[in-house]
Order: C-alpha cells, then structure tokens, then sequence
C-alpha cells in the first residue's frame, strides 16, 4: 500500500488587523447618570423614618444608640408608632427585650452601615441649627442622611445589575434595561426608602455573584485560569458572611455558593481557607454583637421577642408554619407586591433561554436554585414588620430574576430585528408609574438642603480630581487635605456636637417617697418592711438593715419604654435588687430582674439601670440584704429623660369627690331594706323595701330621701364652689328627666326576676311588679323627689361632673347583658338631651362582683373609660362599722378566709388606678365611703395622706341625703377643707372623668428632646406632639438631672414662664398639634 507523505504548507496567514473590544466607558458613563437619577428618586420618595412599622423604628434606634451612645441596647430610642412611650405591649412588636432592656430583633448590619452616615447628619443638623435655630435640623438630619444611604444602595444595586448582566454577555441596552427594571418596576424601589436589610442584602448578593461567576471567553487573560484566586475567595466568603450579619436568612446563600463553586471548578480546595476566614472575618460583628447582649455569639434577639414568645426556639425564631398567604402577600400584596410583573415574567422567560446557552447551565441552575430556597423561606417566614410583607426572605428572588429581564431583552431585540425597541422601554415607564401611583410621594423634598454640604463636598472632590494643573501623584494627598481642612473650618466656627450628652440620672426628681429613709418611729413612711425601722447610729440620716433583711418602697409608677436608674448608698457586703414590673390591671409583665452585689467592703453607690417593658405601669423594687447587718443612707430611682406626668398642674397624687345620686325612682323606690355600712353595698341596702302590704309607706319613705338627696346635693355644691372642686355626680336616669307627663315606658318598664330574696332583697316583691311602676308622670315641680332634671342642669352649668349610676339603678350582677345594655342605652338617649356625655360608670349596690367581660364591653364599646362602686372584695378592702378600712393582703387564716389588716401591704392595690380585667380599655377607681364619726373621718384624712405617700388615685364619696344634718355637712366640710390644703403638697382634686381621661392622655403624647448645651448652660429643646382628638391642658413635664429650670421659650422667642425647679406646666395643647419649647438648666 502506498504510504501517504504529510504536506506542509508553506502559505502565511493574512496580516489581519488585532480585534480590538470595544469601549464600554460611554455605556458605563450612562449608567452611572442613570444610577444618580434614580438615587435622587429614591431619597426624595423614601417614606420617613417616624411613619415606618416597628421593625424600621427598631433598626434605626440600634443606628442612633451606636452613634450616640456606643451602645447596642436602644432603650433610649424605643417609641411607639405615634412618637409616645410604650403604654401597651402592642406598642412595640418586633423587637427584642432582654433582661431589662430593648434590642432590635434583626442582625445589626444595616444599622452599622448607617452610623456614620447618622453622625454625619448630626454634623449637618448643627450646621443648620447654627444658621437657623428654629430648624428641626438636629432631630432631622441624622435620619435624613441615613435614609439618603438607602438610596445610594439602590443605586449601587442598579449598578451591580448592570454589571452582572454585561458578564453573562447581555449587551449594554439589555443590561441597562434589566437595571431600570429592577429598579423602577419592583419592590426595590419601596425597600430603598424603608430602613431595613433588604436593600443591603440584594446588593451584598450581587456583588457576590458578579465575583463568582466568570468572565466571558473574549475578556478572559490568556493562559490565566478561570477558578477563583485567593483574594477572591477571600473577598467572596467575607461578603457572605456580611450577609449573615445584615439578615439571618441570608445564611442560606453559603452552602449554595459552595456547592456552584466547587460543581463549576471555580474554587480549589487550596483557595478554601481563604474563603472560610473571610465568612468568619464577616460574621465577626454579628457575633461580638450576640456576645453583648448575651455573653454567647451564637444566641441572637430573634429568641427573645415580646410580641411572640412561642419564637424563643431556633425553628420558631424565623418560622412561623406554612402558609401560601405568604405567596399572595409577595405577588399580589399591598404596594404592588414584591415583585413587579416584568421580573416575574420575563425573568422567568430569559432563565429558561439563558439555561440553553452554552456554557450557562451551572450559573442558571444556581439561579434557580436561589429563587427555590428563597421561594421556600418565604413560605415558612415569620413575617417581620407590622404585617406587611417585606422581601427580606425573597432577595434571592429578585437577583436571580433581574438577569433573566436582561436575557430576554436580548431575546425580544433579536426577534424584532432591532424594530421595536421603543416598546419595552414604554412599557418599562408605565410599570414605573403604576408602582408610583401606589405608594410612594416626594416626603423627602423639603429634605434636600441637608445634603448640599455632601453636595459641596462632591463638587470640592471633583474640582480637585479633575484639576489638570495638580499631577497626578500629587491629587490623593490634595484631595484628603482639602477635605480635612474643609472639615476642620466648620468644625472650628460651628462647633457641633456629634455625640451630645442626652441622658442622665438625677437626685431631684427621685421616683421614691422617703429616699433618705428616715424612720417614724419603728415605721419607715413610703416603704414596706420585714423589721421594726432603726434608725443608723452613724448621725447622717438612713437606717439600719438586719440580716436578711427585706426592704421595698412603695408601687412606684412608671412608663413603658423609659429607662429607671437605681442607686443605692450602703455598707453592706452582699445585697440584691430585684425589678417586678406590672401593667395596668397589676397584673407581672415579662422582664424581672434581680442583680446582685456581694463580696463588698465600705461604703459604695450601688448603681443599675433597666428600661420598663412595653405596657408597664408600675415597678415593684425589692431589697435583700444579706447574711449580714448593714446600714443605708439613700435610696433613689430615677428617669434618665423628661417625664410626662399623669396629673395635672405639678400634681403627684389624685382625689375625686363623688355622688351615687339617687331619686325617688332611681333606687330609692327599690330598696332593699335594713342593712348597714359594713355590708359591703355602700348603704344602699338600706330604706323601706317594698311590698304589697307596705307600698305607701315605700313610697312616702322613697320620696323623704329624694329629697334628701336634692337638698345634699345643693349643699354639696356649696362647698365645692367654695373650695373650687369640681366632684361627680353618679345619676341615675330620673335624675336626667323634667319630668314623665308622657307617661313612657322605659326599657318597657320591665319586671326583674333577679330583684328577689336571693340577692339578698327583703322579698320577691320587685319578681312581680314593673321596675317603673310607681312613676307618678308628674315633673319636677310637682314631684321634685322623683325628677332632678332642673337640679342636673344647675350642677352642670356649674362645672360639676355628672355621669351614670344606670338609668333604674340595676342590680348589674344579676342582669343579663341584653338588660343591661337596653338601660345603659337609655341612660345615654337621656343624658344626650342635657349635653351630657357618658365617660365614668358607678355599680349600684357595689354590684361588680361576678360581673363579666360582655358587661364590661357594653360600657366601653359606649365610651366609657372607667368604672366605680366596684364590690369591696374588688377592691381588695373590709370597712368595720364605723367605716375603718382593712385591707386583704393575701393572707388566709384557718378556714381559709381572708385576713383584712390595719395597712396595705405590696399585694394590695386599693390606692392605685386598676385595669379591668375582663376590658383592658376601662379603667376602675377604687373609693371610700365617708360615714359618721370621727374615725371615719380620720380614715378618709388618712387616705388622702397614702394618696400622696404613693402617687395614687382615690376616691371618697357617699350618698348626697348623707349630707343634710348639720353635723354631716361640718364633717364633709372639714374633709373637703383638708384634701384642698393639700394641693401645695401636690394632691389633685377633681372629677372622676378628668383624672382618668388625663391618664389617658399622656399616652397618646409624643415627646422629642434634642440636648446641646450654650454658655455653660444644658439648653434643651423639647417639642410635645398631642395625638388625641381633643385638647390638653395642665400637661406637666419633669426634667432629669440635678440642676434646675433657668428660663424657657416659645420658638417665636416669647418667654414662657410657667416652670419651677426642674418640672413645668406646657401650654394648651390642640389636638393633632405640636409645641416646641427650648430651655435652659442650670
């Protein structure tokens, strides 16, 4: 066979020209203008920081405690939505508190980002604070630049996109277009003006696959393999475990970039070292932030949420079971949904046609396999926020699809022959007005001049950089000390002070009664405690403490939210505080704590501080000495920041005078016969019960106390103009009408099978006969002891409070809510005719006990805002004959019975406001009822005296027809006469309706403080924002610190002089208005 000789060619290639790749600067230079566009949309849209949900609140507080006060805990920065202390637990929901103090719930890393971005602004803010005193700029700024962050993440974001989809191959208009997609026609748009990860997490995400994926075959460097090099292994595992720090979820994308790594042979197990120290130099805040707060950095505050404790487990901590709500919420929710419709789409569209490229399979499946797990966290998410969705799980999502938007806009240019391109770009600008209709506004637009300084500082940076006189080597350094001496002149002429001295401890406005402990004789007043008092052999005041000794002040009141600093001045050598706080109702709230000192010698300023939980209304401090005797020479707690008192007008306690007023027909009629004081129904046992043998002498009985009641209350009237105290009348429904000539049926004149022996009636009479039966249809001139309409109208015009004692004074334990709220209707009809509003209600006959929820919803689905007259037993008290109060303080004797004892001890609450147990928006009072005699006397003397021992509410009253004997009247004189001498002591006397809606009130006031200080003086200004739907007057604030109040100003500059020591009376405030007052201390 012929053996084939090979040829060789002797022919040269053509010389053809190098391939030159072309210029992408133009491409990019439209991008970056672009990116800056959308930077400005976003921070002019970007919702405020005061309107977000919980979660933004919370991240933002971490950015202002870390900027200010190098903490992580944000007790000094927690508010409810209005800007107000924490009056209930709804008041702050996603966060977390620990041991006594708030944290936020989610990881730090958008909080970090944002503190210098926070101090830069406080920078700003006393730049303009300078030029414009009367600015909000110092509280404004901070928060501005800080949302101006966000921006410019979005428009990193943007960027990034743009890059990723040039090194997939996608053509400068597709990845342009993918850009503007994300960017205009997605969530994104909305998360770049909400303070929280998702924005951050979608950048960090980005970058992340921009480094893993690798570059195209034409820009890759010959002979220069495609795996990752050290650096870049580096660089990615840092940015995956910043991830983790931004967003616990984001944990997931680590095993994912792993397996892509090793599968597509771009990591070498030579290069893992270097990826692992970067995860762990990433996650390293996240865990000295865990360590911080717990003393562990793998615990982390998602365990301890107030709002949700089944979360205090790992699963619990971000799930909350599946839901396919969670799918509704993302593409269908409120504000457009997560995603719009072009990422979902045609992102879906071009995944499936990047996948048929070559050399694209891995990159699409990691793709894919990130919306798959991002998909399925979201199905399991907890939701975080206020119930409103958020696309913290679902980032993944976003990044994935934005690169199939690219590859489809390459497909549709190719389809189209380059025809149509005007088409998507419509349709892209019509996505973007549809997700502007839906939420977003220009909030931010008055907030521009803030950033004019950055702005100055751009075009200072630019005019250097660009200068062509400067050589080059010579720019960097002209550059930095151009910004350095730029910084050092305002620095020098404006004096700002970016992290201003904001909270402090203060002797002056000591929370506690009697915080010297001064003994009286073997009693120490203002405290409860196991041992007779002695006082310390040492000659400076304080007492001793035996061992083992325990010693608690009294209930002291305090807000949610604030912080409570405790010191105390002691030699012993072991002792321990414990904080027991309680809402309203008195009912303990999550957060005791006990801290404990031992191994101690000399004398030492013991010092703690906590923040009261959401909804706390009252701490219990407990003192434990230990094995051994010891002295105490003071005690204090309290508030680091301005308080919002419950009483008015520098008031520290609050006593209402009050009336069960009664006619003919409002329960007089109904007696039911001999019963005295002690009995436990106030009294109105007592009269002629009716029968059918008896009924005129029931009658003539019903009208001598009627009129007894007008004429009390006439007299009654007398003394509070005399005094100026207005007290509160409890009317029953005859009290309201003229008269009855019409002869109507109320309630249709029922007949009550409950109104019998066995609720203690002398008999069944009332089981047989109509309530209203004995109605004379006559009116008040005629029948005066049946009508007090024309007695309601001159009481009213007076100024006193008249409120309801049910319209036929019912026996309200033995109704049925259908009955009860048939006659509490009526009651309302009639006391509407005299102008007369519904707020406090009064049981007849102390009939609370065994009362239920749907009553009590009745009353405050009404209006009403508090209830009285509640069963002694309620009350936790016992009145002997002759009205001598015992007080049940949870001890039992043999049979099990209470034991009732001479004082309140810390588990009776008789002279505090309670919560209703069965309807939290009600509010009971708990009262006295003055008898004859003297100790009675002394005992309502007594009472007002613990009133202001322990800055509580009280209330003593009677029947007005116990008001008409010459002595009766002196005594009531003598009592009136001694709770208005105690005013200058700070005691409050009003009605029942104005003391509770005070303590309402201040719930719904929001207070900002802002401290500098000028001329060695601490200068504050403090703006009062009133979000009730009417106004407030006598709204008292008190200052922290030891110093005292020097001057104060409106902003117009008019002085305002309502103010002394370190407390002051703010002027009216109208509802939804706001007030700023700046003022100097000494």
């Amino acid at each position: 066979m012929r053996k084939v000789q090979p040829v060789t060619l002797t022919q040269q290639p053509p010389n053809l020209p190098v391939y030159t790749l072309p210029d992408e600067r133009p491409g990019w230079r439209i991008m970056l203008a672009l990116a800056l566009g959308l930077v400005l949309l976003y921070f002019v849209t970007a919702r405020p920081l005061e309107q977000g949900d919980a979660a933004t609140r919370n991240a933002f507080a971490l950015t202002a405690a870390l900027a200010t006060e190098r903490r992580v805990t944000i007790d000094h920065f927690v508010r409810s939505a209005t800007g107000s202390f924490l009056s209930s637990p709804a008041d702050y929901t996603d966060g977390a508190y620990y041991q006594g103090h708030y944290y936020t719930a989610t990881p730090p890393g958008i909080s970090l980002l944002a503190v210098p971005f926070c101090q830069i602004g406080s920078f700003i803010g006393s730049l303009f604070t300078t030029l414009a005193p009367q600015s909000n700029a110092l509280s404004e700024a901070p928060a501005t630049l800080s949302l101006f962050m966000l921006a410019l993440l979005g428009g990193g974001i943007v960027i990034m996109v743009y890059a990723l989809a040039r090194k997939l191959g996608s053509a400068e208009a597709s990845a342009r277009y993918a850009a503007l997609t994300l960017g205009l026609a997605s969530a994104l748009w909305r998360e770049t003006g909400h303070f929280g990860p998702a924005a951050l997490s979608l950048l960090l995400l980005l970058a992340i696959l921009y480094i893993a994926f690798p570059d195209l075959p034409n820009k890759q460097i010959a002979g220069k393999k495609a795996h990752l090099g050290g650096n870049q292994s580096l660089l990615i595992g840092l940015l995956l475990g910043l991830a983790v720090v931004v967003d616990y979820p984001n944990l997931a994308w680590t095993p994912l970039l792993l397996i892509y790594l090793f599968w597509a042979k771009r990591l070498r197990p030579t290069n893992l070292p270097e990826l692992v120290g970067g995860w762990i130099i990433g996650i390293a805040p996240l865990l000295c932030y865990n360590w911080a707060i717990f003393g562990l950095p793998w615990a982390f505050t998602y365990g301890h949420l107030w709002g949700n404790p089944e979360a205090r487990s790992f699963g619990g901590q971000f799930l909350s079971g599946f839901s396919f709500d969670n799918l509704r919420q993302i593409f269908l929710g409120n504000g457009r949904a997560l995603f719009g419709p072009f990422l979902i789409f045609f992102g879906t569209w071009g995944l499936v046609a990047l996948y048929g490229q070559r050399g694209k399979h891995k990159e699409t499946l990691l793709l894919i396999w990130l919306i798959v797990v991002s998909l399925g966290l979201s199905l399991l998410r907890r939701p975080v926020g206020e119930g409103v969705a958020r696309i913290d799980f679902s980032v993944g999502v976003m990044a994935a699809l934005v690169v199939g938007v690219a590859v489809w806009h390459e497909r549709f240019q190719f389809l189209t022959r380059l025809e149509q391109t005007w088409l998507p770009l419509l349709a892209l600008w019509g996505i973007a007005l549809y997700y502007y209709l839906a939420g977003p506004r220009l909030h931010n637009l008055d907030k521009l001049p803030y950033l004019l300084p950055l702005l100055a500082v751009g075009l200072i940076v630019g005019l250097i950089w660009w200068a062509g006189r400067i050589p080059r080597k010579y720019k960097g350094l002209t550059l930095a000390g151009g910004i350095t001496l730029f910084a050092l002149v305002n620095l020098l002429t404006i004096q700002p002070h970016l992290l201003p001295y904001v909270y402090f401890p203060g002797e002056t406005s000591n929370l506690i009664y009697n915080g010297r402990l001064q003994c009286q004789g073997e009693k120490l007043p203002g405290w409860y405690l196991s041992e007779p008092c002695q006082t310390s052999p040492y000659g400076q005041g304080g007492i001793i403490i035996g061992a083992k000794a325990t010693l608690q002040p009294y209930l002291i009141p305090v807000q949610g939210g604030k912080v409570y600093n405790q010191m105390i001045v002691t030699d012993a050598t072991d002792l321990s505080v414990t904080w027991n706080w309680s809402e309203e109702g008195h009912n303990p709230l999550p957060g005791e704590f006990s801290r404990h000192w031992n191994n101690l010698t000399g004398v030492h300023y013991l010092n703690d501080w906590r923040a009261a939980p959401p909804g706390a209304a009252y701490l219990q401090l407990t003192i434990q000495n230990g094995a051994h005797q010891a002295t105490s020479g003071q005690i204090i707690l309290s508030d680091d920041s301005p308080r919002l008192e419950p009483m008015k007008n520098y008031a520290t306690a609050a006593l209402a005078f009050s009336f069960d007023w009664e006619s003919a027909m409002g329960g007089l009629i109904h007696s039911k016969g001999g019963a005295s004081l002690a009995e436990g129904e106030g009294g109105e046992a007592g009269g002629t019960a009716a029968s059918d043998t008896n009924r005129q002498k029931a009658l003539a009985n019903a009208e001598e106390r009627g009129l007894k009641m007008r004429e009390g209350a006439d007299n009654l009237l007398k003394l509070f103009q005399q005094f100026d105290i207005r007290g509160t009348f409890y009317a029953t429904g005859y009290n309201l009408l003229e008269g009855n000539t019409n002869s109507l049926q109320f309630n249709g004149n029922p007949v009550y099978k409950w109104a019998g022996v066995k609720n203690l009636w002398a008999n069944d009479y009332w089981t047989t006969h109509a309530w209203f039966g004995d109605d004379p249809y006559g009116t008040a001139q005629t029948n005066p002891a049946w009508y007090f309409g024309d007695q309601t109208e001159r009481l009213r015009q007076a100024g006193q409070d008249i409120q309801s004692h049910t319209f036929g004074h019912l026996y309200v334990r033995g109704t049925s809510p259908a009955e009860f709220g048939l006659d509490l209707a009526t009651w309302l009809r009639s006391a509407r005719a005299k102008d007369i509003e519904g707020r406090s209600f009064a049981f007849p006959w102390k009939s609370s006990n065994s009362v239920k929820g749907e009553h009590y919803k009745i009353l405050a689905d009404n209006g009403f805002l508090s209830v009285t007259r509640l069963y002694d037993g309620d009350q936790g008290i016992r009145l002997d004959s002759e009205g001598v109060l015992g007080f049940n303080n949870g001890q039992r004797n043999a049979n099990n019975q209470p034991l009732y004892e001479p004082e309140a001890g810390p588990q009776n609450f008789y002279y505090y406001l309670n919560q209703v147990k069965y309807e939290p928006r009600l509010l009971s009072l708990n009262d006295y009822q003055l008898g004859s005699g003297s100790k009675s006397e002394e005992q309502a003397k007594t009472l007002i005296d613990q009133l202001l021992t322990r800055r509580g509410y009280g209330s003593i009253w009677t029947h007005p027809e116990a008001v008409v004997n010459p002595s009766d009247k002196e005594q009531w004189q003598r009592v009136i006469s001694y709770a208005a001498s105690k005013r200058e002591a700070g005691l409050w006397v009003d009605s029942v309706t104005n003391l509770i809606q005070q303590r309402l009130d201040i719930q719904k006031v929001a207070l900002e403080t802002i401290y500098q200080t000028e001329y060695e003086h601490l200068k504050l200004r403090l703006t009062l924002t009133n979000h009730n739907r009417h106004a407030i007057d006598g709204l008292t604030v008190t200052l922290p610190g030891n110093g005292t109040i020097n001057r104060m100003m409106l902003l117009d500059g008019q002085t305002f002089n309502n103010f002394r020591g370190t407390q002051f009376v703010a002027p009216k405030l109208e509802p939804e208005a706001s007030l700023t007052l700046i003022i100097y201390m000494n």
